[in-house]
């Protein structure tokens, strides 16, 4: 058997039965394993575990050539992809590979396993975010001058890159605004937002101050004081990340980016924080900072989701060019929306303008991008 499959069958997913992943360091990934073979439905493993307050999926194998040559290749790519830095103090990177890979999974990706590797080992292939220039010009409503740096992520995170958008001081270049990262993966004409989260601090200085209180402009062309105070409201959102999703969405768009699919739930790191809280109130043995910590879990955990729910609604609220098609939980975990780009209606021009700094990337680099895509694409399709 290879090596790789020797790793899943016989020693992953068995460990993720019991919610703990043996690295030489330790993942609390929990998932029970089930595989069709011979058109019969063959359990391979059952979670057997006495934690609380956890979700425990069932991983449910439909084709098991198809999953075997997926995953070999999906981790084989990874090591290549990543920093070795990534795997230093492991002792078995296969299982360190699939530890973080199993982070990042949905409720349905349990369901669709093969899809779900088909997704992940795209998200290393295409590249060519890469290709976005760093200077996307001078923002008028912000009098300053807008960067884009995309940073190749560490396997931990959620996706293999993030954008990072930040305005630079026209007078002082040093002097800058940065605004939250955006984590995305993108296959082939779908990008998949997985967080939006501020990475690193802004300063003091009279130039961020500035950009702090004129991006309060993004509450312009709706009236919030008419808006409920519910989960469904609008107004409870941070600037920072509405500017940042609005960029991202606007250079995903140049990139012929039509569909977009907030992630806003990954059951395993829901899993990992509870199986934390159960093994330290073994040793505490206090029930009752075991309830406020599940509770305060569930607040954070909530509020992120929400957060990302109502930053991607509000976007619709200042244009037509972004429409939801499906709301979490309405059969599906994440959020989908369209980009229409027949339509180009906008009621705020900071988010306006923020939005089309994607014309810095021509007509001609965006044709270049996607022929290149394409054509990388044809070729890895024909050597399956």
């Amino acid at each position: 058997m290879n090596e790789i499959l020797d790793v899943f069958y016989n020693d992953f997913i068995k460990e993720a039965a019991t919610g703990r992943i043996d690295c030489n360091m330790f993942y609390n990934i929990l998932f029970a394993t089930n595989i069709l073979r011979d058109g019969k439905v063959e359990v391979l493993t059952t979670a057997k575990t006495n934690y609380q307050n956890v979700m425990v999926p069932t991983l449910e194998i439909k084709n098991e050539r198809e999953w075997n040559d997926l995953l070999i290749k999906y981790v084989e790519q990874a090591i290549d992809f990543y920093d070795s830095k990534d795997f230093e103090d492991v002792d078995n990177i296969p299982k360190s590979i699939m530890a973080r890979l199993f982070a990042n999974i949905t409720l349905e990706d349990f369901k669709e396993p093969e899809r779900f590797l088909k997704k992940r080992i795209t998200f290393l292939e295409d590249d060519t975010i890469l290709s976005l220039p760093n200077d996307l010009g001078y923002v008028s409503t912000l009098d300053a001058n807008l960067r884009l740096v995309v940073k190749k992520e560490r396997i931990q995170e959620e996706t293999p890159y993030a954008l990072h958008f930040y305005l630079e001081n026209p007078e002082n270049p040093n002097d800058v605004f940065h605004f939250p990262y955006v984590r995305v993966g993108i296959e082939n004409d779908t990008a998949y937002i997985y967080a939006i989260q501020r990475k690193i601090e802004n300063g003091n200085t009279p130039f961020v101050k500035k950009v702090s209180r004129q991006i309060r402009k993004t509450g312009e062309g709706i009236d919030l004081k008419q808006e409920p105070d519910d989960f469904s409201n609008v107004k409870d959102i941070t600037d920072s990340f509405l500017c940042a999703l609005t960029l991202s969405l606007g250079v995903l768009d140049c990139l012929g980016i039509r569909d977009v699919s907030l992630e806003t739930f990954l059951v395993e790191r829901w899993n990992a924080k509870e199986i934390f809280y159960d093994m330290v109130n073994e040793h505490t043995k206090d029930d009752e900072k075991r309830r406020e910590n599940s509770e305060i879990h569930d607040r954070i955990q909530t509020n992120m989701s929400d957060k990302l729910i109502r930053t991607m609604r509000r976007m619709t609220r200042h244009t037509n060019r972004i429409t939801i098609t499906a709301e979490p939980f309405d059969g599906t975990s994440a959020l989908h929306a369209k980009i229409d780009r027949d339509q180009n209606a906008w009621n705020n021009s900071l988010l306006q303008e923020l939005y089309e700094s994607r014309a810095k990337v021509t007509t001609k680099q965006r044709s270049v991008l996607r022929s290149e895509k394409k054509f990388s694409l044809f070729l890895r399709l024909k050597n399956e």
